[in-house]
């Protein structure tokens, strides 16, 4: 004989079933919850594409901008589209970072101003001008255990010149020559303090007068090319005949002897100026407020030489 139970189902009351539901309902609501922010992460863990036009900034300092914030992990690639277009692949997260540097970055050009001072230093004798910069003074006082000069004398006038980028300026030394620099820099000048790379600093010396330059920009006047002077002409006496106006020589009379023109010792002659020589060029970094003594170069020899300080002024 078997013994059995019997199990009485009785009816929930409408309470219990309303109170039933509303647990499943929150177990379904929980889990719901606890799937979504997986869903989310994989959506915003997805690449995406964007393009970012520039208007200022080029295209491989944006990049230099840019790959700073690309993570560590995931895809990050950055391309150039252009001159002034940005092409970024990476998440959401990376993407919303990126725009928000390259829209600070992205900002007209700020203008830096310089101070060239050009020196003539001598081995013998000590002493600075009067009227040089502070700031001059200091640089030179730096590195006077490395410099074999005592003296220094201006070799030109104070030069000021103020760019966003790139500039030319000239300062003439004297009534036959002057030292032209091109100068070109990168970095943000807005920042006091700021370093400033002075990618290229290129010092000639040229004729003052301004028909040589332009020839000295010819083709076939390279860098150290020569052009003939015109010989000053003393006062009271003709000048001197050149190709186009010289007198045709007299056909001697038969029997008559001619004077020697031999006798006489030719006078001497001025060379001719250098159109364009280089005396310095390189890149260096500097800070603003900060003066340098970019470099010397000899002049005619061993006893004197010119020296070049540059300063970015706050």
């Amino acid at each position: 004989m078997f013994a059995t139970t019997r199990v009485i189902a009785h009816p929930l009351s409408p309470r219990a079933g309303m109170q039933r539901a509303l647990t499943l309902a929150g177990i379904i609501v929980a889990l719901a919850l606890a799937s979504a922010p997986r869903a989310f992460a994989q959506a915003g863990d997805h690449p995406v594409d964007r393009h970012y036009k520039l208007q200022f900034l080029g295209a491989s300092e944006a990049i230099s901008v840019a790959q700073n914030l690309c993570p560590a992990e995931g895809r990050c690639e950055l391309s150039p589209l252009g001159s002034y277009e940005l092409r970024v692949i990476a998440d959401a997260a990376t993407q919303t970072a990126i725009a928000k540097a390259l829209r600070e970055a992205d900002l007209p050009p700020a203008a830096q101003a310089f101070q060239l001072v050009l020196l003539e230093a001598h081995r013998t004798g000590s002493g600075m001008p009067e009227g040089l910069p502070a700031s001059a003074r200091k640089a030179l006082a730096d590195v006077a255990e490395f410099l074999p000069y005592g003296r220094f004398d201006l070799l030109a006038p104070i030069a000021f010149v103020r760019t966003t980028h790139d500039a030319r300026v000239k300062v003439a030394s004297d009534d036959e020559l002057s030292y032209e620099l091109e100068l070109a820099f990168r970095g943000d000048a807005r920042q006091p303090g700021a370093e400033l790379l002075v990618e290229g600093f290129r010092l000639r010396l040229v004729p003052a007068e301004p028909i040589l330059v332009a020839l000295a920009a010819q083709p076939g006047f390279s860098a150290g090319a020569t052009l003939p002077r015109r010989a000053p002409v003393a006062a009271g006496s003709a000048p001197t005949p050149t190709a186009g106006n010289a007198p045709r020589a007299a056909t001697p009379l038969p029997g008559r002897a001619t004077p020697d023109s031999g006798s006489a010792a030719p006078a001497a002659v001025t060379p001719p100026p250098t159109v364009a020589e280089n005396l310095l060029s390189t890149s260096f970094s500097i800070r603003k407020g900060e003066t340098v003594v970019v470099g010397t170069s000899k002049l005619n020899g061993n006893d004197r030489a010119l020296v070049v300080l540059l300063t970015a002024l706050p």
